[in-house]
Parts: C-alpha cells; structure tokens; sequence
C-alpha cells in the first residue's frame, strides 16, 4: 500500500512539473516572439521562423546578433567551423565601419529567448514549394536560339539589349568586360576591356555616347564608405564600341545597381539618378550636370538597397 502511494505521489508531482514546465514554455516562446516584433522589426519586416529549417536560423541569427551589439557567439559552438567562420567575419566587417553597437540592446536572457522562439518554432525541413508550374522549354513566342559567347567562369551582371541594332550587350564582372553578340545569328562581335575596370551593371546609349555604370566592388569587400562604383562614357564610332574610348565622368558612388540618364532640370545637360544599392550604407542620388562639367550631388533617399532608379 505504501509502495502504490509513493509512486502515485510520485506520479503526481512528475505531472504537476510537466504542466508546470509547458506553461513556462509557452511564457518563453511568447516572450521570444514579442522579443522578435521589437527588435526584429526594428531593421526589417518581422520574420516567421518557418522561412529557414532549424539548422540555417543559427548562423542566421549569429549575423543578427551582431545588429543588436551582441558579440559573444558561444552558443555557435556545436555549428561547424566554417559556420563559426563566417559568422565571426561579419563581425569584423561591422567593426571596421563603425556601425556594431557600443552596448547590447537587449540583456542575455532576452536573447537566448529570442534565439530559442526561432529555433523552437522553424521546420527540421524547409517548407516545400508547392504550386510552381513545371517549367517547358517549348516557349511558343520566343525562339531559342545559341550563341557563340562562351565562358567557362563567368559573373554575368549586365544583360542589356539595344533593339535599333538588333545587339545583346553582355557585361562580365570576372572578366571585367562587355560583350556585344549579334541578336540575328548569336555571333560575338566585339568584346572590350576598359580603363579603369569594369564591373559592368548598367548601360544607357544617348545619341553617340554609351554610359556605362560599374558597380566596383561586386562582393562588398570594401569599406562601405570607400564608395568605389564609377560611370564611363564610351564614345561610339559608326555607333559601335568595337573602336570606342572610354572616360570616367562620375566616380566616388556607392555600389551602384541601376542608373537613370536624363536632363532633370531642363538646362541641356545630361543628370544621373544612381541606385547605390551600398552594403551597411547607401542612396539613391541625383547627380547635377553643372556647366563647369563636374556634377553636384543631390541625396533622394539616405538608405542603402536600392536596385532600380
């Protein structure tokens, strides 16, 4: 009798800890997902932890934590160490452009609560897309036809077709070139280097100049301020780049992602508007052709990101 009482006892209070312990859980998980809303969204729209599978959100929020002065990433330790690599390195990156936090935003306990709702709440695996159509080849207004452009390694950042001219303009950042390939029958007819180099993004053709915008620093290696993006006018000859010269015109942008080229103020001079997509810093600017031929810097949006002017 007393054996059936003890462990009936026993049975009891195992219950009473597991009821106990799902309430707290459930306090924690809430508290993360209200920890989530405050800070999460304080840089960016709020994040559902069913986006990533639970073995991405470490490193993920590794890199987070950075943004919120949080440097001690201890808790990476079972990761692999390229994942502790990688995560570290950022921290160097944010350190050199003066952008890491002097002090935590939030204490260790938040943040473990606020690690522990996204690890808690993603999938083992990710979630399946489901409902893509399956892709054909057969395009019944298009024709597929080769080209003679081939590259064994290639960063193709610029695809630009000048119709009038039936031309694809094909800009290569490894090679630091640009391609032009006959759109009749897929032959290349001249490829160009230029001085300095190119990393090529965009391109505009007003009446016998080309302006070329080169992003500089695809891979955001550099400080964010270094601003190493720059846009070249090529001079055409029989409306062609074959035999063009190329001269810097604007430099010192941000990593650019788009420019726009328009007289904006009505006074016979060609303006810019750059996207400077940036990395931690960035704008989108007008660039004021002024009659002395520099260009006066007028900043629309002070925010990195932006891909199309």
């Amino acid at each position: 009798m007393l054996k059936k009482s003890v462990v009936f006892i026993l049975g009891v209070i195992a219950a009473a800890s597991l009821v106990v312990w799902q309430i707290q859980d459930r306090r924690a998980l809430q508290r993360g997902a209200e920890l989530s809303a405050l800070y999460c969204s304080s840089c960016h729209v709020e994040t559902s932890p069913d986006i990533l599978p639970k073995r991405s959100w470490a490193a993920a929020l590794g890199y987070m934590g950075y943004w919120l002065g949080i440097d001690n990433i201890d808790y990476l330790d079972s990761e692999p160490e390229f994942v502790r690599a990688n995560v570290s390195g950022r921290l160097e990156v944010l350190e050199r452009d003066e952008v890491f936090p002097a002090a935590p935003l939030l204490s260790d306990g938040d943040w473990a609560l606020l690690r522990r709702y996204y690890i808690r709440r993603s999938p083992s695996d990710p979630i399946p897309q489901s409902g893509k159509p399956e892709l054909h080849w057969d395009l019944q207004r298009f024709e597929i036809n080769r080209t003679s452009y081939r590259q064994p390694l290639a960063i193709t950042t610029l695809v630009h077709v000048r119709e009038p001219f039936q031309e694809v303009y094909i800009g290569d950042s490894l090679a630091q070139s640009l391609t032009v390939i006959d759109g009749g029958n897929g032959q290349i007819r001249t490829s160009r280097q230029f001085r300095p180099a190119i990393s090529p993004v965009d391109i505009h053709f007003v009446g016998d100049t080309a302006y070329l915008g080169s992003i500089g620093d695809l891979l955001a290696q550099r400080e964010a301020s270094a601003r190493p993006a720059h846009i070249s006018a090529l001079t055409l000859v029989n409306d062609s780049i074959a035999d063009a010269t190329s001269e810097v015109v604007l430099e010192n942008l941000f990593r650019m992602a788009d420019i726009e080229v328009a007289d904006l103020n009505d006074d016979g001079r060609l303006d810019f508007i750059v996207c400077g997509f940036g990395s931690i810093t960035g704008s989108v600017a007008w660039y004021e052709a002024l009659e002395d031929g520099n260009y006066m810097e007028h900043v629309l949006l002070p925010l990195p990101g932006a891909v199309k002017a």
